[in-house]
């Protein structure tokens, strides 16, 4: 019993006759009836009632019908899937990330490439926002998340989560008060946020320049 024979056996039955059978598989029809006969012998029963009017699946050949029908859509299935298994981009991808970032983002990023691309084997690359760019244009890194990026013709961007910065502080009993006490400062920066220039010049346009800024990390 051979792939072979069990789809000669499953063009006949659902064409009804060996001639119509023969004609669409494009074989003859005597090599067909003797791949049936052999399938026959495998099994120990016969599979087809023949007579003038065509073939007719016997009791045994209805039930192997229905494993062959599942076995052979089994191995079609298969086929197909290794076939885009083979075809799909797969092995090593260099995700450089900024620090700041990488522990809340890069799971969100890691875990959308996985679902699109399970053959990929992402890798996050820790790195400073300012380097995460250079990176990717040295080809040290595929990929690149950084919170700002520069305008560069060698780079594509494209939006991954659009996040809200916001500014904390004492409550004050008015507007006026709370504004008095951002001009006031102190401010605390991050300097190795891409982001501290930002809020300082969007603080600056919103008429609350801050007098005294401290760059770094508060303890």
């Amino acid at each position: 019993m051979d792939l072979r024979q069990l789809r000669y056996f499953q063009a006949v039955a659902a064409a009804g006759s060996l001639s119509t059978a023969a004609r669409r598989l494009g074989v003859s029809q005597p090599a067909l009836s003797v791949a049936l006969r052999k399938l026959e012998a495998a099994v120990g029963a016969p599979l087809l009632a023949r007579d003038q009017r065509g073939a007719a699946l016997t009791t045994a050949g209805r039930s192997l019908l229905g494993a062959v029908d599942q076995a052979l859509a089994v191995l079609a299935d298969g086929q197909r899937a290794a076939v885009a298994a083979a075809q799909a981009p797969g092995g090593r991808l260099v995700l450089a990330c900024a620090a700041t970032v990488a522990p809340a983002l890069s799971p969100v990023v890691v875990g959308a490439l996985l679902a699109a691309l399970p053959t990929l084997r992402p890798e996050v690359l820790p790195l400073p926002s300012t380097e995460v760019e250079q990176a990717v244009q040295s080809r040290a890194a595929d990929l690149g998340l950084v919170t700002h990026v520069a305008r560069s013709r060698e780079l594509v961007r494209a939006l991954v989560v659009d996040d809200e910065l916001v500014v904390v502080g004492q409550s004050a009993p008015s507007w006026a008060e709370a504004g008095a006490m951002v001009r006031a400062g102190p401010l605390w920066l991050d300097g190795s946020l891409p982001a501290a220039a930002s809020l300082q010049a969007e603080l600056g346009r919103r008429g609350l320049p801050c007098a005294r800024i401290v760059k770094g990390r508060p303890d």
